[in-house]
């Protein structure tokens, strides 16, 4: 999976200007696109994912935003993080 985030546009629900863009590496199909890369909104949604489902991501390459490392550490304690074509295991 990759996440990244794209300037959209200003969200008063969310307090963002970034979506976050959820990417299916294999494929390179789009997963989800979510209003707001902030902390507590990806922590919600990642909350809903059930834990079977995220332990089967062996791959999550992002940059280094700190909310997506803090997630990743948090969600995804199976999952080998890449960043910037390098390797890093949390």
């Amino acid at each position: 999976m990759s996440t990244d985030e794209n300037y959209a546009f200003y969200s008063q629900d969310t307090h963002s200007k970034y979506v976050c863009v959820l990417i299916d590496q294999q494929t390179g199909r789009p997963i989800d696109i979510l209003p707001s890369r902030r902390y507590d909104y990806l922590d919600e949604y990642y909350s809903k994912i059930p834990k079977y489902e995220k332990d089967q991501v062996e791959f999550i390459a992002t940059d280094m935003y700190e909310p997506y490392r803090r997630i990743i550490h948090k969600h995804f304690k199976h999952s080998l993080y890449v960043v910037d074509s390098l390797c890093k295991v949390f």
